[in-house]
C-alpha cells in the first residue's frame, strides 16, 4: 500500500489518469481536468478526514491540491494508522485533487496548514482547491495484469 501512496502523492503534480483494474486486465484509461472544487465532495471529504479519529492538518499547494499531513513528525501509514485516512482519498479522488504529505522533514509549506476540523469548503476554495473533471476515458488493450482491484494512478504527460 505504500507505493499506492507514492502514486496518489505524484498525481497532484500533473495531469492524471485514473486506470480501472481488475485482477486480470485494466479495462478503462479515465483523464481527468482541473475543474472548480464542488461543496459537497470536499465537505464530504473534510467530514471523513475528521470521523478517522486521527488528527490531520490541511493545506492547499501552488497547484490547487488539498494536501493532508500527520499532525505529529512521522511517516504516512496506509497500512496502519492512516488506513482510513485512504478510504477517504479513495472516495472523493475522482472529483478533488487531494495528495497526502509526511511530516518527516521539515517543510515551510507545512506552515499554512490547518487542523481538518478548522477547514471548510470556503477556506479550501478562498485558497484555490481545485476538483476534478472527467475530460476522457478510453478504453484500454488489455495488456497489463495487476493483482488488486484497487484503482491505480499513474502519470500522465
Amino acid at each position: 500500500m505504500k507505493a499506492t501512496a507514492t502514486i496518489i502523492t505524484l498525481v497532484s503534480w500533473c495531469t492524471c489518469l485514473l486506470v480501472t483494474a481488475s485482477p486480470q486486465t485494466v479495462t478503462n484509461v479515465t483523464v481527468y481536468k482541473p475543474d472548480k472544487l464542488d461543496s459537497q465532495v470536499s465537505r464530504t471529504f473534510l467530514d471523513c478526514l475528521t470521523k478517522t479519529g486521527v488528527e490531520y492538518k490541511v493545506y492547499v499547494d501552488e497547484g490547487g491540491t488539498t494536501v493532508v499531513l500527520p499532525t505529529e513528525q512521522r511517516e504516512t501509514d496506509f497500512d496502519g494508522e492512516d488506513e482510513e485516512l485512504l478510504k477517504c482519498i479513495i472516495a472523493v479522488n475522482d472529483r478533488m485533487d487531494v495528495a497526502v504529505e509526511s511530516t518527516i522533514e521539515y517543510d515551510d509549506k507545512h506552515e499554512n496548514a490547518i487542523l481538518c476540523n478548522s477547514a471548510t469548503h470556503e477556506w479550501l476554495s478562498e485558497q484555490g482547491a481545485k476538483g476534478k473533471a472527467i475530460a476522457q476515458v478510453l478504453r484500454a488493450a488489455p495488456l497489463v495484469s495487476f493483482p488488486s482491484a484497487i484503482p491505480l494512478l499513474v502519470q500522465y504527460s
